[in-house]
């Protein structure tokens, strides 16, 4: 919409209901052609001359899709007060006969207000010209107009209540509302079901300010929850990542101590030993295995007949029961002479090895 020669009109159209009939579902928002009227012109009263044509129609039907888009939905109050809600606008048209139509779903203080006679009138509020004397669209907040008892359009017929649609054009024919432009009603029973609002807080005239009030709330629960998943996917990669690194040193670490014969090459058990010891406490178990002394091998001449190089024994791989043997061997070394597992072992082995 086009403000930047707006002025803020607040006017009304006459709303002459039998005391036995309902609120109506259509409403004549402005009467068709130049209407002279007395109304509040950006809050002051003024003597205005106002055209209502098609295009006035299809200004404010656009004003009013783009205002249903947003989190705060527009609507018809009681007054011109901007607070409590009588109705909800759904869908602007065009009645060459009458001039643009609102159709509009009613709360239950506003049926209560039209059915008991306590608001005979429709009051809109819309963006003026003055230069144009022309209906420039919606304003961009609040109300679009309120029940009330003192309208500006006098000379216009009663607006009798129906409830079947006037008359429309193909141009015009009303469409079946899709999902985001369903009635007020079906949205609050939706709110309802979903356990949003409860019945009693659909049924008052807050309830779009309740509704609001929850949607914003579980925005911010789910915006939190996508952060908490995020920051969790986050530590679990650095975990792994960590993992990753500490295997790569614990592995780095056994494979030096291997090569320069602090553990055997093939005492799997003791490098198993050693890295679990490694992944537990890094720093402390390194320490201690810095101190760990290279296995001594000692001279052949000094080796007995079984363990010399070329025998067929040296290279014969030990049985179940000798490594048991040499195992239970090894402990009792490490026991009295203080020396490492490796050390014991190697000792033990050829000590079990010479036995015939």
């Amino acid at each position: 919409m086009n403000t930047r020669h707006a002025a803020i009109l607040t006017s009304a159209v006459a709303i002459d209901l039998p005391a036995s009939q309902q609120a109506p579902e259509w409403i004549v928002y402005l009467p068709a052609g130049k209407n002279t009227i007395h109304a509040k012109m950006n809050g002051k009263p003024a003597a205005l001359e106002v055209i209502v044509d098609e295009d006035t129609a299809t200004a404010l039907r656009a004003d009013l899709a783009a205002r249903r888009k947003s989190t705060v939905m527009p609507f018809i109050d009681f007054d011109h007060e901007g607070k409590r809600a009588s109705g909800w606008p759904t869908e602007f048209k065009w009645d060459a006969g009458r001039g643009v139509l609102l159709r509009a779903c009613w709360t239950p203080g506003g049926k209560s207000a039209v059915a008991n006679k306590d608001h005979n009138y429709f009051s809109p509020e819309f963006a003026y010209d003055p230069a144009t004397k022309r209906v420039l669209g919606l304003l961009a907040t609040g109300p679009i107009g309120g029940l009330v008892n003192d309208p500006a359009f006098r000379g216009i017929g009663a607006i009798m209540a129906r409830h079947e649609s006037p008359p429309a054009s193909p141009e015009t024919e009303t469409k079946p509302l899709n999902a985001p432009n369903m009635k007020h009603e079906a949205i609050v029973k939706c709110m309802v079901d979903s356990g949003i609002l409860t019945d009693a807080e659909a049924a008052a005239d807050n309830a779009p300010a309740l509704l609001t009030e929850r949607l914003n709330a579980l925005k911010a629960a789910k915006a939190t929850a996508a952060q908490a998943t995020d920051q969790s996917s986050t530590i679990t990669a650095l975990r792994a990542e960590l993992a990753e690194v500490k295997e790569k040193e614990a592995t780095a670490a056994i494979t030096a101590a291997v090569a320069d014969g602090r553990i055997l090459a093939k005492d799997t058990d003791t490098q198993a030993f050693w890295k679990s010891a490694i992944l537990a406490d890094p720093v402390k178990a390194q320490a201690a295995l810095a101190k760990v002394q290279p296995v001594t091998v000692p001279a052949d001449s000094q080796l007995p007949g079984a363990e010399k190089p070329g025998s067929v024994t040296a290279k014969a791989e030990l049985t179940q029961e000798q490594s048991a043997a040499v195992s239970a061997r090894a402990q009792q070394i490490m026991a009295s002479n203080k020396v490492a597992f490796p050390v014991a072992w190697s000792q033990a082995e050829s000590e079990i090895r010479a036995v015939k």
